[in-house]
């Protein structure tokens, strides 16, 4: 969870610093624009909220339905000579009980305060995006590159952890191993199932955006087209496209403003 949420804070200040710059450059910083943008910041913290829930009560769950070490180490530390429990410590096995019980415990709880709050902000999230026209694009496809960040950094991490932690357990086993230094993968499975859809998801909701969107028509190619066979047929309108190019900030006006004398000529 500590991995989750240090992957999740650096994002999202980036994700609200990135927004605001970029609102103040294009010079239009509206109401709709922030509350659309705050609508979908505590959307993905909340979503991020939910599948950890998910996560832990999965967790548990695991210890339940497979084995209680599964998920949870219930194996005895070993110590050297005569032993004798201090009074309070509970065992090992009681341990992974109550450890097992706090994992429901918090995941419940993670689970439907982030669900609420998911879907209120969600509801919101909607209703400013149609207030916010002329940045509800931005908002939502710069909201759609967090979540894959962040659903790809979690699955990276899990999978990562999971791989290993089957690998000792069940593969590259050593009959030397002590028992209490065998993984418990319960965990990192938990997070790799809840987390895998939310990186699907995200992915092709970009990936469609950048296939699905068309480069912008500068006029430049009629610019190199002058003088040639043909040019005037693939610039209709040659005079309208220059003064376009010419209030257009993120080409060279240079070539703009030469190509705006060609047409005047």
């Amino acid at each position: 969870m500590g991995i989750v949420f240090g992957i999740i804070g650096p994002l999202l200040v980036l994700a609200l610093l990135g927004a605001g710059v970029a609102a103040l450059l294009r010079g239009r910083l509206t109401f709709a624009a922030l509350v659309h943008a705050y609508a979908a910041v505590v959307l993905g913290v909340c979503t991020v909220l939910t599948l950890t829930g998910g996560a832990f009560l999965l967790k548990a769950g695991f210890s339940e339905a497979v084995s209680r070490d599964f998920s949870y180490r219930t194996a005895e530390y070993p110590h050297a000579g005569p032993y004798e429990r201090p009074s309070g410590v509970p065992s090992a096995e009681r341990a992974a009980a109550t450890a097992a019980r706090d994992d429901i415990a918090t995941g419940v709880t993670l689970l439907v305060i982030g669900g609420v709050l998911g879907t209120l902000h969600g509801f919101g999230k909607v209703a400013a995006g149609r207030r916010n026209r002329d940045y509800a694009p931005f908002v939502d496809r710069g909201f759609d590159i967090v979540m894959l960040v962040i659903a790809t950094g979690v699955g990276l991490v899990s999978s990562v952890m999971l791989l290993n932690d089957l690998l000792r357990r069940y593969v590259v086993t050593d009959d030397a191993r002590p028992v209490y230094q065998l993984p418990q993968p319960g965990g990192s499975l938990a997070f790799v199932i809840t987390f895998l859809p939310l990186w699907i998801i995200f992915g092709a909701r970009v990936w469609r955006a950048l296939l699905g969107g068309k480069p912008r028509d500068t006029g430049l190619r009629c610019v190199h087209a002058s003088g040639r066979r043909g040019a005037a047929a693939r610039c209709p309108d040659r005079n309208r496209q220059g003064d376009q190019c010419l209030r257009d900030r993120t080409h060279d006006t240079s070539v703009c403003r030469d190509y705006a004398q060609r047409d005047l000529r």
